[in-house]
């Protein structure tokens, strides 16, 4: 099952190129009755909701006088005309990981780390598909992308074994972690203890501003999507190839990154978790690219679809 949240927070769920929206399909379709009208309500209920979900889908596909009655009341659109929130709009928290490519840790040329490097993002920053990357004014020059796969955790966990961590994952999606790369150089020439603290400190606050976690489109639940070990994932800057690789090439798997932070944190049912980017990032090259206006920027994972962002 595939998940979008529209204008106002409504839950809806993709049948191919339609969406159908919970709250104003409920007068329509009884089996709706119980269903939260929320994405973030239906990732708390678990299974038997989403179960139910699958049920109305299959009723809907298969009923063409039932499609035409939600249609007329608008409880049934077309994707392309849906105006879309990020998938989950009101998460709790996102937690990040950096240096978590094979291929990314070589063209930053520094050490495989031990333990997954681990960020936070704000929930502030979230931006919905086809919405703009707002470049900071007083940072805008050294704007970074990062595609990245998305966790988004179904169940309660702490201290969970990697060998049980996915079945606490409710689903999938695409993300970008936008970053400002302003002190970078400044972090790798920090001289002693207190200035690298400082400096990486301020790295990290680059990746907070407002619209620098572009989610979406969808979110793929965990039984549709399978392993999400064996995904191709890309990045394209104006069309052209700037990012490509697979989840098989992470240092950490998803199940060990939810492993990790749960030794550490409750993670509760919403929670985001971004499992890091690969080679390709703007900053590695030479010459450097950064983002500038007008540039749209596409995250395309594979079984989830294309995340696509215009740089205002």
């Amino acid at each position: 099952m595939k998940l979008v949240s529209l204008a106002g927070n409504r839950a809806a769920v993709v049948l191919e190129e339609q969406v159908l929206c919970i709250a104003d399909a409920r007068h329509l379709v009884e089996a709706l009755g119980g269903a939260p009208d929320t994405v973030l309500g239906i990732v708390q209920a678990q299974a038997d909701v989403v179960a139910g979900l699958n049920v109305v889908i299959a009723d809907v596909q298969s009923n063409p006088d039932l499609r035409a009655s939600l249609a007329s009341v608008g409880a049934l659109l077309p994707v392309a005309s849906a105006e879309l929130m990020p998938p989950l709009p009101d998460p709790k928290t996102i937690i990040g990981f950096g240096m978590n490519y094979t291929d990314h840790i070589s063209e930053m040329k520094i050490d495989r780390p031990e333990d997954p490097p681990y960020l936070n993002k704000s929930v502030t920053s979230l931006v919905a598909p086809g919405g703009c990357i707002i470049l900071p004014p007083d940072h805008s020059t050294m704007v970074d992308w990062e595609a990245e796969l998305a966790v988004i955790i179904g169940r309660t966990c702490y201290r969970v074994s990697p060998a049980d961590a996915l079945g606490h994952v409710f689903g999938y999606t695409a993300a970008n972690d936008v970053s400002a790369r302003d002190w970078v150089d400044v972090s790798y020439a920090a001289q002693g203890l207190m200035d690298t603290i400082t400096k990486w400190g301020l790295n990290l606050l680059g990746k907070q501003f407002p619209t620098f976690c572009p989610l979406g489109p969808v979110i793929v639940t965990a039984d549709e999507l399978g392993d999400p070990n064996v995904l191709e994932i890309a990045c394209h800057v104006n069309g052209e190839l700037m990012q490509q690789s697979n989840t098989e090439n992470m240092v950490f798997s998803t199940a060990e990154l939810i492993s990790y932070i749960s030794k550490f944190q409750i993670l509760q049912p919403g929670d985001i978790i971004l499992t890091g980017t690969m080679s390709g990032i703007g900053f590695a090259r030479k010459p450097r690219i950064f983002l500038q206006p007008g540039d749209r920027v596409d995250v395309e994972i594979e079984k989830i679809g294309v995340l696509s962002n215009v740089v205002a």
